[in-house]
């Protein structure tokens, strides 16, 4: 049945209508999506943030030289992952800042 109201659709509206109106998708499904990569980037931060803190708990429980010297090279390496990963946090934070603003009162929308 939706394939009839989408044939419809198809034969009332132009060409390039049609067209258009299936290569962009709708601003509240691109906010929706910049709001589920923040919430993606963010979860994988908070799970950067506890594997650095187990392995600076594993640190201070080293006792041989080897082991210290790999959770020495780890934690350097988290640290270095954990700012790339803020560096996205930012990103995705603007996306959403850009996507997600309200309509402008007294601003007539575009509705082409």
């Amino acid at each position: 049945m939706a394939w009839l109201v989408v044939a419809a659709c198809a034969l009332l509206l132009p060409a390039g209508a049609a067209a258009a109106t299936e290569a962009a998708p709708p601003p509240d499904a691109k906010c929706a999506t910049a709001r589920s990569r923040l919430a993606q980037e963010e979860a994988a931060l908070v799970s950067l943030l506890q594997t650095i803190e187990d392995d600076r708990r594993a640190r201070a429980a080293c006792t041989t030289r080897n082991a210290c010297e790999h959770y020495d090279a780890s934690l350097a390496a988290l640290a270095r992952r954990k700012e790339r990963r803020e560096v996205r946090i930012e990103g995705a934070q603007a996306d959403v800042a850009r996507l997600c603003k309200p309509p402008a009162e007294g601003k007539p929308q575009n509705t082409q």
